[in-house]
């Protein structure tokens, strides 16, 4: 695929966690916060050393809007350090509902945001990827992700579920990411 960027005002990164946080799917858990069954949630796992090398690609999913309109999103991981992430996001959009007929428009991050791994825990019985999005602005939140068996990534939703005690994400979107 040949795709050409356009540039944005806003870091397209921040806009589109933004989406994938409101719109991912999923919904949180179901567990118990009595105190009586607190014994049977699972425990937080260690911090685990992550290879961010598995990253380190493009990696898209394309969402159907309408009949007539579709939209691409690409994440572009490139190392910044053993333990984080020089991310662009891109997006584009097209006159077909899966991303497969002509482009309209195209947009993209200027500068890219920086994926900081901070540790794991376990989320809907996986365990998932911690890190600290830092947009070119300084703007930082918190996100999860799981790399999947099947080769599909998937980051962290608030729909419906919120964040934990320390602002991450609690439940897993269900639209994921396959590596081009």
């Amino acid at each position: 695929m040949n795709f050409k960027c356009g540039s944005l005002r806003a870091p397209l990164s921040v806009i589109l966690i933004a989406l994938v946080a409101a719109c991912g799917g999923g919904g949180g858990g179901g567990e118990s916060t009595n105190a009586a069954d607190s014994s049977a949630l699972p425990s937080a796992p260690p911090p685990v050393s992550f290879n961010v090398g598995s990253l380190v690609g493009s990696w898209a999913s394309c969402t159907p809007i309408s009949a007539s309109h579709s939209v691409l999103a690409e994440y572009v991981f490139t190392r910044a350090s053993d333990s984080s992430l020089s991310v662009r996001l891109n997006s584009y959009d097209y006159q077909s509902a899966l991303c497969n007929a002509s482009l309209s428009s195209s947009g993209g991050d200027l500068q890219p945001s920086i994926y900081t791994f901070d540790g794991t825990k376990m989320v809907d019985a996986e365990l998932v990827q911690k890190i600290t999005v830092t947009a070119p602005n300084g703007f930082t939140t918190k996100q999860i992700f799981v790399l999947r068996q099947d080769g599909s990534l998937h980051f962290g939703t608030r729909f419906g579920a919120g964040n934990d005690e320390d602002g991450y994400p609690t439940a897993i979107s269900v639209a994921g990411y396959t590596k081009e």
